[in-house]
C-alpha cells in the first residue's frame, strides 16, 4: 500500500504506508527530481534483519531526510527490538539487581535474623547494598591473602557455614554466583559490627572482606541468568574461576557462539570483550542489556580528554543516526552496575553516557578499549 503524501507518511492501522523506492519522488516528497542520494546502508542492515515489512518505508532515509522519517524509521526498528529482544533484556536487568542492588532480609524495625547473635537480630540497613569491584591479584600467594582475610571477616573459622565454605575460593576470586554473594552478604551483616547499618558502609566491609565481583564474573552471572542455564558448561565456556572472556579464546568456540565484527550486529544478550589498551592496562568484558536507535536533532560537541589530557570531543550533527547501547558488567573503582555507550554511525566514534546524562568521549573504542566485535550465545535469536 502506498500514499500521496509530501514529507511525510501516513499511520493506517497498525501498519506505516509509505512510497516504495519504485515510485517517483513526487510520491515522498513531492514534485520535482529525486534527490534523495545513495541508499544508507545503515538502514538496509537494520531492516533486512529487524523489520522486513519496513524496507520499503525506511530504506529511502539518508543524511538530507528530514529527521522527523528517520525518527519514524528509528521508532519502528526500536519497537520490533523491545518484541524480540525484550525477554533478553528483563532477564539481563534482574540479573544484575541481583548483585548491584542485594536487601537484606530485615524486620518492620529494621531488625535481621541473626543466630548466635545479641537478641538474635541485628539493626542494618534496608537499602539496596550494591557488591564492590574484586579482581583476583595475579601472583598465587596475594590469592592465598585473600582467602584468609575473607575467611576471617566472615569467621568462618570459628562458626561453620558449609555452603560458604563451598563458595569461599570463588568469591575470593571474584567469580562468585549471584547466590553465592547473597549468601556472604548476609553472614558479613550478621557478624560484622555496624559498618551495614548503611548501605556505603556495608560496601566499604565487603571491599576490606574481599568480596566482589569482577567483570567476567558479572557477565557470567548476567548470561547464565539470561540463557536460563546454572552452569558455564552449558554456556560453552571455561570454569566460572578461570573464564576471562578473551577474544582469542572466544573465537574458538564457533559451535556456542556467532562472532560479528558491526558494532551495528549488537544485539541485547550479546559477550562484548575489550582487548588490552596498552600492557599497563588490562582488558575489559560486558554484556549487552538493550539496543536503542536515534536521530541527532542539532550540532552538538561533547567534550573530554584523552589519558594524555589532551582535548578531543564526541561530535554529532542534526540527522546523525546514533546506536545506544546499555551494557552490564562490574567496573573498576566502582562494581557492578549499567552505563549506556553511544556509536555514532556516521563518524564511527564511541561515547559513553555518565549517570548525571554528561558524556565522555573513548579514545580507541568503547571504554577506552579497541573494539573486536562481539559473541553472540547460538541459543539466542538472532
Amino acid at each position: 500500500m502506498s500514499v500521496r503524501f509530501h514529507g511525510e507518511c501516513l499511520l493506517a492501522g497498525a501498519m506505516l504506508a509509505c512510497c516504495t523506492l519504485a515510485q517517483s519522488a513526487e510520491c515522498l516528497l513531492g514534485p520535482g527530481p529525486l534527490r534523495l542520494g545513495t541508499v544508507d546502508p545503515v538502514m538496509h542492515y537494520m531492516i533486512d534483519h529487524v523489520a522486513p515489512d519496513m524496507k520499503d518505508y525506511c530504506l529511502a532515509g539518508t543524511a538530507s531526510t528530514p529527521a522527523s522519517i528517520l525518527e519514524k524509521c528509528f521508532d519502528s526498528v526500536n519497537h520490533e527490538f523491545s518484541k524480540r529482544y525484550g525477554t533478553i533484556t528483563k532477564s539481563i536487568e534482574e540479573s544484575m539487581a541481583r548483585i548491584n542492588a542485594i536487601t537484606l532480609p530485615v524486620d518492620g524495625e529494621g531488625n535481621m535474623a541473626c543466630p548466635g547473635s545479641k537478641n538474635g537480630a541485628k539493626k542494618v540497613t534496608s537499602a539496596p547494598i550494591q557488591l564492590p569491584y574484586h579482581i583476583a591479584p595475579g601472583n598465587p600467594k596475594a590469592q592465598s591473602r585473600d582467602l584468609d582475610d575473607m575467611i576471617s571477616a566472615l569467621k568462618l573459622d570459628k562458626i561453620p557455614d558449609k555452603a560458604l565454605s563451598v563458595s569461599a575460593v570463588r568469591l575470593s576470586l571474584g567469580r562468585g554466583s549471584a547466590e553465592d554473594y547473597q549468601r556472604a552478604v548476609r553472614r558479613l551483616a550478621c557478624v560484622s559490627g555496624s559498618e551495614f547499618a548503611t548501605p556505603e558502609g556495608a560496601k566499604a566491609a565487603l571491599a576490606k572482606a574481599k568480596i566482589g565481583v569482577d567483570c567476567a564474573g558479572a557477565v557470567q552471572i548476567n548470561l547464565r541468568d539470561a540463557a536460563g542455564k546454572t552452569d558455564n558448561h552449558s554456556l560453552g565456556l571455561g570454569n566460572s574461576t578461570n573464564e576471562a572472556f578473551y577474544n582469542g579464546d572466544m573465537l574458538k568456540r564457533p559451535k556456542s557462539y556467532r562472532h560479528t565484527t558491526d558494532p551495528l550486529a549488537i544485539r541485547p544478550g550479546d559477550v562484548i570483550p575489550l582487548d588490552r589498551p596498552n600492557a599497563k592496562i588490562v582488558g575489559h568484558v560486558v554484556i549487552a542489556q538493550d539496543v536503542q536507535f536515534e536521530v541527532a536533532k542539532k550540532d552538538s560537541h561533547l567534550a573530554g580528554k584523552t589519558p594524555g589530557d589532551k582535548d578531543i570531543g564526541f561530535d554529532t550533527h542534526p540527522n546523525d543516526q546514533l546506536m545506544k547501547v546499555k551494557v552490564g558488567s562490574s567496573w573498576g573503582g566502582d562494581g557492578p552496575s549499567v552505563q549506556t555507550w553511544v556509536y555514532n554511525m556516521r563518524t564511527k566514534q564511541w561515547a559513553a553516557e555518565k549517570p548525571d546524562g554528561s558524556y565522555f568521549f573513548d579514545v580507541s573504542g568503547p571504554y577506552n578499549h579497541p573494539y573486536a566485535g562481539q559473541y553472540r550465545f547460538n541459543e539466542f535469536i538472532p
